[in-house]
């Protein structure tokens, strides 16, 4: 197992929240606190705010010399180690840190010790990194575009629907022997 394949099961996890890989904690230039956080999720919901910083460690010496991970709290709501199944222990992690653990095979991910919601405020260089760096801005006349290519192959696909089923819809199938 590798930092991908655990970065894959975070990302199936969160696949309708905001997921930013390798997340810069504000501007590259000038900045001596910048920190690279391995994902950040911004969980998608207007009524419950809550951002999660994942640190990925897949060998025991990263996780063992790892200082810079408390530095990374106030980036975030919870924060979670994310690593492969009983490399950490739970009674490892300290500071209202949380515990992933992926599956061998990384189709599955399971919290070992949840973590700790903190009451923070978003950094405002971190949602302008975000911003500026991370979407991608689409204007009107793309966004129609898009729905009138969407509308065009949603027609498309009918067509080849009664194509293949034919008039046998709602038809019991006759075995041919």
């Amino acid at each position: 197992m590798n930092a991908n394949d655990i970065l894959k099961a975070l990302e199936r996890k969160h696949e309708k929240d905001v997921f930013i890989p390798e997340c810069k904690t504000g501007p590259t230039w000038f900045n001596k606190n910048l920190r690279i956080m391995d994902v950040w999720v911004l969980k998608r919901s207007w009524v419950n705010l809550e951002t999660i910083c994942y640190e990925i460690k897949i060998n025991r010496g990263d996780f063992k010399q790892d200082n810079k991970w408390k530095e990374y709290l106030d980036y975030c709501h919870k924060f979670y180690f994310v690593c492969p199944w009983g490399m950490i222990k739970p009674e490892e992690i300290e500071n209202g840190a949380g515990l992933y653990w992926v599956t061998k095979n990384g189709n599955r991910i399971y919290v070992k010790k949840y973590a700790k919601k903190r009451d923070i405020e978003i950094p405002i260089e971190l949602l302008l990194h975000i911003i500026m760096s991370r979407t991608v801005v689409m204007r009107p006349h793309e966004i129609y575009q898009l729905r009138h290519e969407n509308e065009r192959l949603e027609g498309r696909i009918k067509i080849l629907k009664k194509q293949l089923w034919g008039g046998r819809r709602g038809k019991t199938m006759q075995r041919r022997d």
